[in-house]
């Protein structure tokens, strides 16, 4: 990072919104000094966007649907006419006359259990011009033509019931046609047979967001910190590589001659959001001290000399701005972490 540098750092689910009894354990996985000295300095603004992808499109709304940006961390980018959408399989739980959907770790395949499932969609989907494909740990839905509008990305209806959360309009029609016989296909199906009889969550149900037109427009060139598919991708399209966590060490920044022109980065940091994604409140906590380790305490020095500005996102409609002036809030004594979560 070049002098005066901008990281733009997304975090959703960082500081919430949780349950007032998790808020109430910050504490005890702390200490936090790097990140609460941070965040006690830095001044807040409005920024649109409660997940990943959306607040990566209110900083970038020239890049395309985040089903493009993940088929192209898949060296799958190009304009072929056809739509891409993300996909993740879920388990459906009956609730009475209702359907609860669960997503999250728990529920992500095996390579194995992936091939197969992919294979027995597509046999019974291809006619439809549908075409299910597993890449790396990542599923992309590609069609002809879009099934109707996109859907709620994961992250705002895991945990929730499907009516809820499922467009009513006439518009989405297919989605709902194409989503209960999916649950249909996958119900009975071997796979999940022997996942239950593991004690596993079953697969029964898949959930399709994120899409638009197939792209392999380029981009602009960008330092790009990230280990997931959003990263890789967008890093892609820039025409470089994107980078783990540790090149925001001091010792680890590239040399000027390496940095991309404007000197600035994003980092992509989904720990805490991946966490909530599956109700893994121990993996939320463990996640705000990676967070700690990997990203504030390695930048907190730069911000401190005014070299960097960095701005939090934290995904609950707030950015955190810890620039240059922040040094001089002297006034503006750190505080525990947990008075900076949003309660639910």
């Amino acid at each position: 990072m070049s002098a005066r540098a901008r990281v733009d750092c997304i975090a959703p689910r960082l500081l919430g919104p949780v349950p007032e009894t998790l808020a109430g354990a910050v504490a005890s996985a702390g200490p936090f000094p790097a990140t609460e000295w941070l965040l006690a300095r830095s001044r807040q603004q409005p920024f649109p966007g409660d997940d990943a992808e959306s607040i990566l499109r209110g900083l970038r709304p020239e890049l395309p649907a985040s089903g493009s940006l993940v088929a192209a961390a898949h060296e799958m980018a190009g304009d072929t006419g056809q739509h891409c959408f993300r996909a993740s399989a879920v388990h459906l739980q009956p609730d009475r006359d209702r359907l609860l959907l669960f997503a999250g770790d728990s529920m992500q395949p095996s390579e194995e259990e992936a091939h197969t499932l992919t294979e027995h969609f597509n046999r019974n989907f291809g006619g439809d011009g549908l075409a299910l494909i597993w890449q790396e740990g990542d599923w992309l839905l590609l069609c002809d033509h879009p099934p109707g509008p996109d859907l709620p990305p994961l992250s705002r209806v895991a945990g929730r019931y499907l009516d809820t959360v499922l467009p009513a309009e006439e518009a989405s029609r297919r989605w709902r046609q194409l989503l209960n016989e999916v649950q249909m296909l996958l119900h009975d199906h071997p796979v999940n047979t022997e996942r239950e009889q593991r004690g596993e969550p079953t697969l029964n149900g898949l959930w399709f967001w994120g899409g638009g037109p197939l792209s392999g427009t380029s981009l602009p060139a960008q330092s790009v910190v990230g280990k997931d598919s959003l990263s890789r991708g967008l890093a892609r399209l820039g025409g470089t590589v994107a980078q783990g966590a540790e090149t925001l060490q001091p010792s680890n920044r590239p040399p000027v001659s390496q940095q991309t022109a404007s000197g600035d980065s994003l980092v992509i940091w989904l720990d805490a959001e991946t966490a909530m994604l599956g109700g893994d409140a121990q993996g939320w906590l463990e996640a705000l001290q990676r967070f700690e380790q990997e990203v504030a305490g390695p930048l907190l020095a730069p911000v401190k000399t005014g070299d960097t500005a960095l701005r939090i996102h934290d995904g609950a409609g707030r950015v955190h701005i810890a620039d240059a002036s922040a040094r001089w809030r002297f006034w503006r004594r750190p505080r525990d972490l947990a008075t900076f979560m949003v309660r639910e």
